[in-house]
This record gives structure tokens, sequence and C-alpha cells, in this order.
């Protein structure tokens, strides 16, 4: 009797179990698309949009494939791919991590909010409050092969990219309220024209920013804390403008890699710069390293309105 109970049970459990595991596949087949390339495309303008959330991307080491992925279980987050060619060769793809929930009623006045305006927290305090609620997760997986020129438009939540052994030609990063962190472990396989970082509020966070091989990079950081770390790796020189409003900002640098610094600077900067560097003139400090390559070296401009420079060796 005990036996033939625990068989039926059985026989009752797993057709809940397979409609179980058939719900979860039917979930990962509508969260995520594995996009391959079709074989004729020979560059890509990628435009990623992310209003709330964090993002994350990075190298799906497979030839031809990447893959867009929303990890959140929220069922009220939309993903949505478009794409398009042209006779040229090249790919437009577009996608979306879009909530479904109403936007704040202000969010439409944010583009007018400046570091100039006493107001700035006041305005601002409405939508952090909304923004704790949505804790959307959302990836990108991109194919390392084809050259990309990449966009990213983020809202606010938090965004880390991984961009080693990608091939990008341009980087561009527009930011809100969203937390920025851009790594490398290896070089970019081509060099970069340019990558341009804005962020109207919150804290950005370049880690080995050399092996990007940006030819010039410029970093604005309207109210938060910026830190720039470089490595002993030395590509070709390159020029990197930082501007930071309201907040902090630090310039970590190995001391084998040649650096030269200019400031410029407002009468509320404090400036703290380690024992290796040297001052040059009134605005300008290099280190040690740089006085051994000069032509390797990698020139920072520095600008600043209010708050604390650092520069350090390690």
């Amino acid at each position: 009797m005990v036996s033939s109970m625990k068989f039926r049970n059985l026989l009752i459990f797993l057709p809940a179990l397979l409609g179980t595991l058939q719900a979860g596949a039917q979930q990962v087949i509508r969260t995520s698309d594995t996009l391959w390339s079709d074989g004729v495309t020979t560059h890509m303008y990628l435009n990623i949009e992310v209003p709330s959330g964090e993002l994350f991307l990075r190298n799906s080491g497979t030839c031809g494939m990447s893959v867009s992925h929303l990890v959140s279980p929220d069922s009220q987050i939309r993903h949505r791919v478009e794409r398009q060619h042209d006779r040229y060769g090249n790919e437009q793809r577009v996608v979306y991590f879009h909530p479904q929930r109403p936007t704040p009623p202000d969010a439409h006045r944010t583009h007018r909010l400046t570091t100039n305006s006493l107001q700035l927290a006041d305005q601002l305090s409405h939508l952090d409050t909304y923004v704790r609620e949505e804790r959307c997760r959302s990836e990108y997986i991109a194919d390392p092969t084809i050259s990309t020129d990449l966009a990213l438009n983020l809202g606010v939540g938090a965004t880390r990219l991984d961009l080693s052994g990608l091939t990008l030609r341009n980087l561009s990063i527009n930011s809100a309220f969203s937390d920025v962190v851009v790594m490398y472990t290896e070089p970019n396989q081509i060099e970069m024209e340019k990558m341009d970082i804005h962020a109207a509020k919150g804290d950005i966070f370049l880690k080995y920013l050399e092996l990007a091989r940006a030819k010039l990079v410029t970093v604005r950081n309207d109210m938060g804390e910026t830190t720039l770390i470089l490595g002993g790796s030395r590509p070709a020189p390159s020029t990197i403008y930082l501007q930071s409003g309201v907040g902090g900002c630090t310039l970590i640098v190995d001391e084998d890699q040649p650096v030269r610094v200019v400031l410029r600077t407002g009468m509320f900067v404090e400036v703290e710069a380690a024992e290796g560097f040297q001052v040059t003139d009134k605005h300008t400090l290099v280190n040690a390293a740089y006085q051994r390559k000069p032509e390797q070296a990698t020139s920072v401009i520095c600008t600043a309105d209010f708050g604390t420079i650092s520069l350090i060796e390690h």
C-alpha cells in the first residue's frame, strides 16, 4: 500500500516538474537573444539603451556571436533588439532594456540640471527614491571580432563594462545618474579613435585605461568621484581630458608608466601629489618615468571646479 501511494505521488509530481522546467526554458528564450553575425557584417554601430538598473558588458570570446541577455526576473522589464544592414556591410543594432513602469514625472527636466544649481540635490531626491524600487539587471556579451562603434545611454543604477579584447573604434557613454565602471585586462584589438564618457551625477571608475589604446579620451563628471588607474603597459601615447565639476578626482599611476599631468583648477580645488611627481612649471607635473621616456607618455589634462585632485604612484 505504501509503495503504491509513493508511485501515485510520483506520477503527480513528474508532470508538475516538467511544467516548471518548460516554463523556465521559455523564460530563458524570452529574455535573451543569441545574435549571430551573418557573415557579411564588416562594422557594427551598436547602441544600448538602459533607462534604469544595472548593465554588464563583456567579451563573448566567440567569433561571430553576441548575446543580449536580461538577467532580472522582473516581468515588467522589456528586452528588445532592432537590427538593420546597409549595402556597405555595416550593421545598425539597437538594444533596449526598458522597464514598463512609468517614468518619474520630472525625469524629462533632468537635462536642464547643472552643477551650478544650489537646488540640484533637492531636485534629484525624488528620482533617487524612485530608482531604489527598480533593480533591473541586464548584460550584453559582445562579439570580439567585429569592429564596433559603441554608444551607451544610461539612466540610473550602475554599469560595469569589461571591454577587454574587444575591437572598439569609438566608445561613447552618456550617463544621467548611473555609476560607471570601465575596466581592461587585455588591450583593445585596434587603435581606438575616441572614448567619451559623461556622467551628470555618479561615480566614474576607469581601470587600466591605457589598454583601450585610445588616441583621445574625454571624461566629464558633473557631480561625483572620478578615479583613473593607469597600469604599467605602454601602448601608443594618448591624451586624456578629465573634467570634474563637484567631486574629487584621483589619478593612480604605475611607477613605470610615463605621465604628464596638466592642472587647470579653480580656487576651491586642493591638489595632493605623491613624492614621485615633480613640478616642471606652475601647472604641470611629471613622474620619474616621464623623464626617462617622454615620447611614450600619456598626457592627462585635468580640469576641476571644486574638490580634491590626488596624484598617486604605486
